[in-house]
This record gives C-alpha cells, sequence and structure tokens, in this order.
C-alpha cells in the first residue's frame, strides 16, 4: 500500500534509503549502479594501475519545504531518520482514503416517433 509523507517544516529535508532496510522491505531495489575508479597496487611488485569498480549507491527521498509526496512505499518507514521525523512532529504521515465513486444518473431515453407523434396530437 502506498502512503504520502508530508514534510511540516520550513525547510528542505533529505533521506537516504539505505538498501539493507528500504529496498529489501519494498521488494525491489531504488539504488543506483556507480562506477567507481580505484588504484590498485599488486603487493608483490608494488606496481599500481587503476581499477574500475561497480558500487551500489543508496537511492534519498527529498522533500522540500512543507511538500507532501505521494506514492511513496511504506518501508520508507523502516528508515531510522525518516521514524524520528515522524516521531518529532518534521514529518506527517498521509494515507490516501479511497475515492468514492461519482453517482451517475440514469439519462433518459430519447422519445421514439410514437411518442412524438402522441405529443403533438393533443
Amino acid at each position: 500500500m502506498s502512503i504520502a509523507l508530508r514534510n511540516t517544516q520550513r525547510r528542505m529535508q533529505v533521506f537516504n534509503l539505505r538498501h539493507d532496510l528500504y529496498c529489501e522491505a519494498s521488494g525491489r531495489c531504488g539504488c543506483s549502479e556507480q562506477t567507481v575508479t580505484t588504484l590498485d597496487e599488486n603487493p608483490m611488485s608494488g606496481e599500481r594501475r587503476p581499477r574500475s569498480v561497480l558500487r551500489k549507491v543508496p537511492a534519498a527521498l527529498t522533500l522540500l519545504a512543507l511538500e507532501t509526496q505521494e506514492g511513496l512505499h511504506e518501508a520508507v518507514l523502516k528508515v531510522p531518520e525518516i521514524k524520528r521525523a515522524v516521531d518529532g512532529g518534521a514529518l506527517r504521515v498521509l494515507t490516501p482514503t479511497p475515492r468514492a465513486q461519482p453517482k451517475t444518473t440514469p439519462t433518459p431515453d430519447p422519445k421514439s416517433k410514437k411518442d412524438k407523434e402522441r405529443d403533438t396530437d393533443k
């Protein structure tokens, strides 16, 4: 089920969504992969050479001042920083209410030729 978070403060807030808490709880990974270049040293010869390594970078949730962000997975509430902000009143959790379907009024059927003739005879 999706929820909405409202920032109740007049400043921007950023929360890192850790992989072990958010991604595993939501069932899908929100992390991105970034290529990091490091120096790899051979202990025998002392030779150094660049090596590219793929690292996962956790996603982040950014809420602008007084912003409400909808459609978030409930797993965001498992992140300790978000829990702390909700308990402290900096964030408010909103659950969407099901929208009522508008009632449709039946449209009257157009008059048939017989009805029109009967109305004009009067």
